[in-house]
């Protein structure tokens, strides 16, 4: 005598393991989904964004203005303790040795000083002692660095960014 088609614990096994293949795909489908990020622009050039660039050290890239792309290295998203993912590692600021400049790089995170950013309401990204994040030099060779934050609406400008997507 062959399996009993119309036992209903059969059906229901059917139907249970339809519904597990249905929540693997959809599992699947949701794992392979790009991560939700942003892009943070200086305010005005809307084709120019924050890039984690030249590796400096393993985990350690420089971050410069690069135009805009699709890629993970452009991909800014907020972290845990006020930080700032850019790729895969977090917006960090630090000082170069023997140099007054203070620098941005994306460093491992840890949340600690250097890694804590406000996005104030005027649009400047700021990580203590009132330093902005200031785009200096030119269109062609752009520089990042820490500066002091601006009083002047006409010296804001270099200091004010722009948010393009998520940015959670």
């Amino acid at each position: 005598m062959g399996p009993d088609r119309g036992n209903v614990a059969g059906v229901g096994l059917i139907r249970g393991d339809v519904m597990v293949r249905a929540a693997l795909i959809g599992l699947a489908l949701f794992a392979a989904a790009p991560a939700v990020a942003a892009q943070l622009r200086p305010l005005g050039q809307t084709d120019r964004c924050l890039e984690a660039g030249e590796e400096l050290r393993p985990g350690f890239n420089k971050v410069g203005i690069a135009a805009c792309n699709d890629s993970e290295a452009q991909d800014a998203r907020r972290g845990r303790l006020d930080t700032i993912y850019l790729g895969k590692a977090c917006l960090q600021a630090y000082i170069v040795d023997g140099q007054p400049d203070v620098e941005v790089m994306t460093a491992p995170c840890h949340g600690r000083d250097g890694q804590r950013w406000i996005l104030t309401r005027d649009g400047r990204l700021s990580s203590g002692e009132r330093r902005c994040l200031t785009v200096t030099g030119s269109e062609e060779a752009p520089r990042l660095l820490m500066n002091t934050c601006a009083e002047t609406p006409e010296e804001m400008r270099a200091q004010k960014w722009a948010i393009y997507g998520k940015f959670e």
